[in-house]
């Protein structure tokens, strides 16, 4: 028996470009799937918390913060309507995210190609539910500043990993 010899052809035939085109759209359609999916999984989760937060009879974080000790206490002066615009914008985020990701799954499975808006799309709804986060950060930052304050340099430091990821390609 003879070895099989393999030889590299320099010029691949245009079928064997197009299968490998429609195997690399139908990657990032799958992908693409998966991402919107876990974006409305979130938002719906994190809309139906804070609205139902929002309605509630919040404490006053002023009188919370004045039993801490904390160094940034005296530093923060969200009060009780503070904390409730941003719990309202954070749930306005978790609504808007969750619209645009319903639409483009509905978009993609009508038109079925990956255009090159779904990357912008993508980037979109990474900042609505960053936006999210940190608006809800500053609400935690008006009753425990320590934790809040470290919740808005974590979602700063995502955002900023997002933007790189969006500018790189």
């Amino acid at each position: 028996m003879s070895p099989e010899i393999q030889i590299d052809n320099p010029y691949p035939s245009i079928f064997t470009q197009s299968r490998n085109y429609k195997r690399q759209e139908d990657n990032l359609y799958d992908w693409y799937q998966s991402f919107a999916k876990g974006i409305i999984g979130l938002s719906t989760f994190g809309a139906s918390i804070t609205f139902s937060v929002i309605l509630s009879n919040l404490p006053d974080p002023i009188t919370i913060r004045a039993k801490q000790s904390s160094k940034l206490f005296k530093k923060i002066k969200f009060n009780e309507e503070a904390v409730r615009q941003f719990l309202s914008i954070a749930w306005l985020m978790f609504v808007l995210a969750l619209g645009f990701a319903i639409i483009s799954l509905v978009q993609l499975k009508k038109h079925s190609t990956i255009g090159s808006g779904m990357k912008v799309l993508e980037i979109v709804l990474q900042w609505l539910v960053l936006a999210a986060f940190m608006f809800l950060s500053l609400a935690v930052a008006a009753y425990t500043p320590d934790v809040g304050m470290a919740g808005v340099g974590f979602i700063s430091l995502f955002a900023l990993m997002v933007l790189g990821m969006g500018c790189g390609g």
